[in-house]
């Protein structure tokens, strides 16, 4: 009886998951402020200096989670890759 719990637990996991659990968040915003940098500079520039300074905190600590993310996905693709010739 125990093993079937168990698996009744997995079944319910596999059915919460949804396509928005491959969006990576921090990358997102990063993309969202660069593009609207470029494509709108007035609009960045005016939402931008209305920022305080915990919100510019909050703004850099969130882009700095992004290049995190970042280099850890290169790294571990990295790793794969050489994983992958090393095993051919």
């Amino acid at each position: 009886m125990g093993e079937d719990e168990g698996d009744d637990e997995l079944e319910e996991e596999s059915l919460l998951e949804t396509p928005l659990d491959k969006v990576e968040p921090y990358g997102l915003f990063k993309q969202t402020l660069s593009d609207m940098s470029q494509q709108q500079p007035q609009f960045y520039n005016q939402l931008t200096s209305m920022l305080g300074p915990e919100e510019q905190q909050v703004i850099k600590s969130v882009l700095e989670q992004a290049d995190k993310i970042q280099q850890e996905a290169q790294l571990a693709a990295s790793n794969a890759e050489a994983a992958a010739n090393g095993a051919s």
